[in-house]
């Protein structure tokens, strides 16, 4: 969205206004301005003013990214961010062990255990958007129950005969 700077006011019949740099802008930054106002018979009065257009915050009400828990499958397990990303953000995740401290790229897990999982955010446009922080949760993949509802541990009784049983 252009932002646009202009001198108020009456201006003499026949004045005009020359502005040094323009008066629209787009993107976010401090702009001193300087404007010249001409008519004839009449000295050039130059007119000085500053525009801010500060950066915004991206817009996360669309995205979530909690902490999770499962139970050891044997297969990759993942928490990662969910929703809609804002236009303009891309992520990448990091994956720490907690109980080895091994760090690596991704945001899924197999064996059990504590995992701390980071978004990190890249963004497209620094130029006018503040750059999110990085966002860290937990992924915490609980160890299993053995189904042993098939299996049976059979009593028996031998007399020794010296041999293996």
């Amino acid at each position: 969205m252009r932002r646009k700077i202009q001198v108020e006011g009456l201006l003499p019949e026949g004045a005009r206004v020359i502005y040094k740099q323009g008066n629209e802008f787009t993107n976010a930054a401090i702009y001193d301005l300087e404007a010249s106002l001409v008519c004839e018979g009449y000295y050039v009065k130059t007119l000085y003013a500053t525009l801010t257009i500060k950066k915004i915050e991206y817009d996360f009400s669309k995205v979530r990214f909690d902490d999770y828990t499962s139970v050891y499958t044997g297969g990759e397990i993942e928490n990662k961010v969910s929703g809609e990303l804002p236009e303009g953000l891309t992520v990448y995740y990091k994956i720490k062990n907690l109980e080895t401290g091994d760090i690596g790229d991704g945001y899924s897990a197999v064996e059990s255990g504590e995992y701390e999982i980071t978004a990190n955010f890249i963004n497209k446009d620094s130029k006018n958007h503040i750059d999110p922080n990085p966002i860290t949760k937990k992924l915490i993949i609980d160890k299993a129950e053995y189904d042993v509802s098939n299996f049976a541990l059979i009593n028996d009784s031998l007399v020794y005969d010296g041999g293996y049983h």
